[in-house]
């Protein structure tokens, strides 16, 4: 499974970030707290399903200066997999082509071992375009 996701949905909520910056506005008006939020999404929240026996199964992505999904979330929710493995791109606001372009290597790699079967894998060659 690769996840572009983050735990912690309330706090992506509550970051301030120009998405949900107008719904935190609307809780604060409404004295509806962050605690509140949290209790209510945790259903929602990636990490609330997360499962430390699924930690060899799931590929996180994250982008370093993402102001949505922040990386914390995305290391918290690393963290609730048991310490899944967790690709940062560096400088990234989001993720997309270009940033992704470089960690396909190990994308193509992370798939391939759950997907095909052993005798049948190619190692991922990163000069191959």
């Amino acid at each position: 499974v690769i996840q572009i996701a983050g735990g912690d949905v309330a706090s992506v909520v509550f970051n301030g970030n120009f998405l949900t910056k107008n719904v935190r506005a609307d809780f604060d008006a409404k004295g509806v707290t962050e605690a509140q939020v949290r209790e209510q999404m945790r259903a929602l929240d990636p990490a609330t399903w997360a499962r430390k026996e699924r930690k060899g199964g799931i590929l996180l992505l994250a982008a370093e200066l993402d102001e949505i999904v922040q990386l914390p979330t995305v290391q918290a929710l690393a963290e609730a997999y048991g310490g899944a493995k967790l690709v940062v791109m560096p400088g990234a606001h989001h993720i997309d082509p270009k940033s992704l372009e470089a960690h396909l290597p190990t994308t193509i790699e992370h798939l391939s071992e759950r997907l095909i079967p052993k005798g049948r894998r190619k190692a991922a060659d990163p000069a191959t375009k």
